[in-house]
């Protein structure tokens, strides 16, 4: 079984946001942390990737940009899912009316 956030302490937007909603409101931080998360192990891949150092670097980067789409993702499911601060997304849609478990 997983583990959940916590309780949540902010104004709750949607409690369970589809993926386009949740891509939809990446914030500059989340797209940040793509690119951060995509270019800083390709010189890292490059060096260490001897006799193979274009197919390292090229596999680092894709590595790499998965996991800052994968962080970004989750960051933004915490903020609609009132987890983390949201205030931007409450005054852009409302909180959430509805039930908020199953």
């Amino acid at each position: 079984m997983g583990k959940g956030f916590g309780e949540r302490k902010y104004p709750v937007v949607h409690p369970a946001p589809g993926t386009w909603f949740t891509v939809k409101n990446f914030a500059f931080k989340d797209y940040f942390a793509i690119v951060g998360f995509t270019l800083l192990p390709t010189p890292f891949a490059y060096s260490i990737g001897f006799p193979y150092r274009m197919q390292t670097m090229y596999t680092s980067a894709a590595l790499g940009g998965l996991a800052g789409y994968i962080f970004a993702y989750q960051n933004s499911c915490k903020r609609l899912m009132g987890y983390t601060e949201n205030k931007r997304y409450v005054e852009k849609y409302g909180e959430w009316d509805g039930p908020l478990g199953c």
